[in-house]
């Protein structure tokens, strides 16, 4: 824990130094009290206290870079923010799940604002540990897997000056945490709350005549962009699975095993602007759980396998998003499978639907490379699994 707050506050430091001179520096926290929203047996009662696991409160403490509009860029992407967090959350739940704490960075931007409000868009991405998660000693957590998992939210939120250096806000976030399927079981815990926060300006920057604003920047002055890229991506993750065998008696009733994934996906994308783009890709990927399955034999949990390997890779067809902020890039890809691997028999491992949806964030390392993840899921709320990936644009 105390490397979590030294690394904070180093953090801290270096983007308040940074800073100096260009953008504002805001201390800011925020607090939620709302509901976990109830999709799986654990939140719903079935754990060791026979309790259902309902609402939840919480504090978050961090520091924000805040562009002002000092350099032309900061209006042609809605002046954004950007920083680093911790987050404390207590689910009212008597220690089911202890008490979570996680690290993350976040993006926000602004939809609309005036001299006195400001409504943003905030999207946070980071690692949540201090779980009382799955083990053998506590088999009934379906819920979280791992001692380690990603924490992701995205809320609205607007903003009032109250002084000239204090900003109160309210609005409403979405939470999810889970490992993105590297260990099962992994159903995950999703909320939803009203945000109440307040901002400090701890380093306030003497404006002058020369700073930039909404109002003398127009967004025609934005750069030309061109007009299509060719996006080259090669990814690879890891997949959990998990079984549990009831009623056999067995000495070990619980399966867990981890199988790995690899692809690669082109794409070409038409850009609108520096900011947006829409396009088109494939997806060929090579998933070595495809074809296996657990059964019970001897008084043993064993995995079966049914194919060869060449049968084990897929193809899908993609419409690629891009939100854009200088390096940083948002992707949504709703996906379809072309063709995958189907067991004749049920098989938990394999079956998934032939919609799929990915999320993912990259960042530009350079004009043509760079990295990222993306969650792959269905359903819009199971997580498969994690792509990290690196690529080119071209």
């Amino acid at each position: 824990m105390k490397q979590i707050f030294t690394l904070f506050l180093l953090s801290f430091a270096i983007m308040s130094l940074h800073s100096q001179q260009r953008n504002d520096v805001y201390i800011s926290a925020f607090s939620h009290y709302g509901s976990v929203i109830s999709t799986n047996s654990f939140l719903n009662g079935e754990n060791r206290l026979n309790q259902s696991v309902k609402r939840f409160g919480d504090i978050s403490l961090r520091c924000e870079i805040q562009t002002n509009g000092c350099r032309q860029w900061h209006s042609w992407y809605d002046y954004p923010s950007f920083g680093f967090g911790l987050y404390l959350i207590d689910f009212r739940d008597n220690g089911l799940l202890r008490t979570p704490i996680a690290a993350y960075t976040f993006l926000s931007f602004s939809y609309w604002h005036n001299k006195r409000l400001d409504l943003r868009g905030e999207f946070a991405l980071g690692l949540a540990g201090n779980w009382d998660y799955f083990s053998e000693n506590n088999v009934l957590n379906t819920a979280i897997g791992s001692p380690i998992t990603c924490y992701f939210d995205y809320g609205f939120h607007l903003y009032c000056n109250i002084t000239g250096q204090f900003k109160a806000g309210v609005g409403v976030s979405m939470t999810h945490f889970s490992n993105g399927g590297l260990r099962k079981p992994n159903k995950g815990i999703n909320m939803i709350a009203p945000r109440f926060a307040l901002k400090y300006n701890a380093f306030p920057q003497k404006k002058n005549d020369n700073s930039l604003s909404q109002n003398n920047v127009s967004k025609e002055q934005m750069p030309n962009v061109n007009k299509f890229n060719f996006v080259l991506t090669t990814f690879g993750g890891s997949y959990g699975h998990y079984y549990r065998a009831y009623n056999y008696g067995l000495a070990d009733s619980i399966f867990r095993k981890s199988f790995f994934v690899c692809g690669i996906s082109p794409s070409v994308i038409y850009n609108f602007n520096i900011k947006h783009g829409l396009g088109l890709g494939l997806d060929f990927a090579y998933f070595d759980m495809a074809g296996k399955s657990t059964e019970i034999t001897n008084g043993e949990i064993v995995l079966r396998d049914e194919i060869k390997n060449q049968q084990r890779f897929n193809a899908a067809l993609f419409l690629a998003y891009e939100y854009r902020i200088h390096h940083f890039t948002l992707t949504v890809e709703p996906c379809l499978y072309l063709y995958q691997y189907k067991s004749e028999t049920e098989n938990l491992i394999t079956d998934v639907p032939v919609f799929y949806q990915r999320i993912g964030v990259r960042w530009q390392a350079t004009n043509h490379f760079f990295c990222g993840l993306k969650l792959r899921a269905y359903n819009f709320s199971i997580a498969h699994f994690i792509e990290w990936n690196v690529g080119i644009r071209l």
